[in-house]
């Protein structure tokens, strides 16, 4: 980054890039949060009396009590949704990370032969 920048703006850009990794970092665990409920929430929710499984298929309603009883547990009682998408297992979830990676990384692909440019042969 420091190729492309004048010379008295350096620092600031340095600056602007560990930011932007800060973000990235924080935007990861933002999408970390997004993990849907696995076996041990399963069985947590089974050792008192409640249909997990149903609940978050929506093929059945919970009572006051049980919504009360996840939400002490820290349970959800719907799958996370990401962009328009529901993600319902852990399939889902690692595929989000591997289609955004392909994204990115065609996105880069695409940019590069103008950063390229942009640098003057000093790359």
């Amino acid at each position: 980054m420091s190729k492309l920048s004048p010379k008295r703006f350096a620092s600031m850009l340095m600056g602007v890039w560990f930011v932007s990794s800060a973000a990235g970092y924080a935007l990861t665990g933002t999408l970390g949060s997004l993990l849907p409920p696995t076996g041990p929430k399963y069985i947590e929710a089974e050792a008192a009396g409640i249909d997990l499984k149903g609940i978050l298929e929506k093929t059945v309603v919970p009572t006051a009590d049980q919504i009360a009883a996840l939400d002490a547990m820290k349970i959800a009682t719907a799958y996370p949704k990401f962009a328009g998408f529901t993600i319902t297992n852990l399939y889902d979830f690692v595929m989000m990370f591997v289609l955004l990676s392909l994204i990115a990384g065609l996105l880069l692909l695409a940019l590069s032969p103008m950063l390229k440019r942009m640098m003057h042969g000093r790359g």
